[in-house]
């Protein structure tokens, strides 16, 4: 049985069920009241009715669960996320990296990394949206992680059935309460019950009192009273702790619960992976039964009142926290583990969702980095470029507007998906492996009383101190030292290009001062974007072209959105006087 048909059966089965079972407790009442009263117990036998009911209301909410997964896959998750919280595995475990492993927040920035996150994600856990941005965050210099990524993508990519189950268990885990599931493994510990000793005492005397009334011992009463009094107040003391932990430790058995479920569909491609986690889930095999009456008595008074009178809620919650302090690595893997697995369905559901992208191939030899027709996965229509530099570095030229900007951009997210995800948006990409970091966005900073201009010199500062270094790395920098005269500006832009032009890696830079280009010698190719000027006014077309530019629009830009013709002719005369002469 599947897609609707199936779904119509099973429909079918949970109506004929729950009507059976309305049925014959009508017929049972309407019999015991007006033929026999014995016809009353006739009604046990609708029970196993009821039961299948509820069996078949089960099959009738996990049918649906599966259509929509079936549905939306391929499509973007519109959700609105909290970033805040999604890095926070990333911020957790980032000292456990090396320096400059991964992206530093202005880089992530500049190339508008949130958003592109935002058109990736269609992980259905929380821990998947932490693992696939710190996936993100963290480009690898290694071919076998980039191997086993696009093994594990490819997977979901061409087993169906694999895909269908493993994302109907990563649904049923889901994301509510696990939000702060990562500052509950990474972060501060759960507080333990200071005297566990009450905890297995007084549900015991409560016991053996009431044994000691029904034997006739009417002091036992007082024993009786007293324990009651101090289970409830061991049970509302606790209670606050426990509300504050609750929702992470369900959360807690649930995902070990579908982990364990996950690690039973491996297909061939990932089976070591498995292998290497059965060991963690044997380790926490209690978990799920402690977590179990966690808080559960907030939900029901029946089982509230059975937490008062045996504890069974504080002894749980105290079980699960010496579990986790004896097994908190092994929970922690599970937790990334189950994150990967999730993450990886997310970027096979993105391959489906577009038809423009390529897998990455990485060599120690040939062009620095090498692209063709790639465009930018953020915008709507783009205009594909090529990319072959062999060289140290490129100086990009052009006119406002012409198209400078999106191409760094363009080069950097697609280096950063290169060695992440495994997924370029572009026909081909080939380069070295690269560590990744650009001067693209820059602004005031009133709170610290930084200028523009100190805010640009000290973020530049961070990509100079990078010497020796076995890994190359990869520099996009958007027309440097802007915030400072022209002459101050040209002197010190060349002399940065030339120092990185040392270096192991190389520079991509954007300038709208041409003499920078001819001063920065043989270790920059130039090339440039252009624009054409009509009686509509300025037309792009975002192609890049060899060589430096040779025109200029800002003024031009003034004419086409309205200033006074008096302004605009005469910056146009003083242009004129003030541009070089050959």
């Amino acid at each position: 049985m599947s897609g609707r048909t199936g779904i119509r059966s099973i429909r079918i089965w949970y109506i004929l069920s729950l009507a059976i079972f309305i049925g014959m407790i009508a017929a049972t009442y309407f019999l015991g009241t007006n033929v026999d009263r014995n016809f009353i117990h006739l009604g046990i036998v609708a029970i196993p009715f009821l039961i299948l009911a509820f069996y078949w209301h089960g099959r009738l909410k996990d049918a649906g669960l599966r259509r929509r997964l079936n549905e939306t896959w391929g499509s973007v998750d519109l959700r609105v996320r909290d970033m805040n919280e999604i890095d926070g595995h990333f911020r957790l475990t980032r000292d456990d990296l090396k320096r400059d492993d991964a992206l530093d927040d202005r880089t992530w920035s500049d190339l508008d990394m949130d958003a592109v996150f935002s058109q990736i994600d269609r992980t259905l856990t929380a821990p998947g949206e932490q693992i696939l941005y710190r996936l993100l965050r963290r480009p690898s210099f290694d071919d076998r992680d980039i191997e086993e990524r696009r093994s594990w993508i490819t997977s979901f990519s061409r087993d169906k059935d694999f895909r269908d189950n493993s994302r109907f268990f990563l649904a049923k885990l889901g994301r509510n309460e696990g939000e702060g599931l990562a500052e509950f493994l990474w972060g501060e510990p759960p507080r333990t019950i200071s005297v566990p000793f009450p905890l297995f005492v007084l549900p015991l005397s409560l016991v053996s009192f009431f044994v000691l009334i029904l034997a006739g011992q009417g002091w036992a009463w007082f024993g009786f009273v007293a324990a009651f009094v101090g289970s409830m107040f061991a049970h509302f003391r606790a209670k606050r702790m426990i509300g504050e932990y609750g929702p992470s430790f369900r959360y807690l058995g649930r995902m070990i619960v579908w982990a364990r479920k996950l690690a039973g569909l491996a297909v061939p491609e990932i089976i070591g992976a498995v292998e290497s986690l059965s060991d963690d889930l044997r380790s926490v095999a209690g978990m799920p039964r402690k977590t179990a009456w966690i808080a559960l008595g907030g939900n029901d008074p029946f089982f509230e009142y059975i937490n008062v009178l045996f504890l069974t809620e504080l002894r749980a919650y105290h079980g699960a926290v010496k579990l986790l302090q004896a097994h908190r690595h092994a929970l922690q893997r599970i937790f990334e583990w189950t994150g990967f697995f999730d993450a990886m369905a997310s970027i096979a559901s993105y391959r489906t969702d577009i038809c423009d992208y390529c897998e990455p191939r990485f060599a120690e030899s040939g062009p620095w980095l090498e692209l063709e027709n790639a465009v930018h996965p953020l915008i709507k229509n783009p205009v594909p470029n090529s990319l072959a530099l062999k060289e140290n570095g490129l100086l990009i030229t052009g006119s406002n507007m012409s198209g400078k900007t999106t191409f760094l951009k363009t080069i950097g997210v697609n280096a950063v998906l290169a060695q992440t995800i495994c997924t370029c948006r572009a026909e081909t990409y080939r380069a070295r492996f690269f560590r990744i970091a650009t001067l693209i966005g820059r602004n005031d900073n009133l709170v610290e009383g930084k200028s523009y201009y100190l805010d640009e010199i000290l973020a530049l500062k961070r990509l100079l101190n990078h010497e020796n270094e076995a890994v190359a790395r990869l520099y996009l920098l958007d027309e440097l030292f802007r915030g400072t005269n022209s002459v101050e500006r040209i002197a010190a832009a060349v002399e940065v290009l030339a120092y990185l032009a040392k270096g192991n890696g190389c520079t991509v830079a954007s300038t709208h001062d041409l003499e920078v280009t001819k001063l920065v010698g043989f270790d920059y190719s130039n090339f440039h974007f252009e624009e054409t000027i009509g009686d509509d006014g300025l037309a792009f077309n975002y192609k890049l072209m060899p060589g430096s530019s040779a025109t200029r629009n800002a003024v031009q830009l003034l004419r086409f959105v309205g200033y006074p013709p008096e302004i605009v002719e005469a910056a146009e005369r003083r242009v004129f006087f003030l541009q070089p002469k050959e």
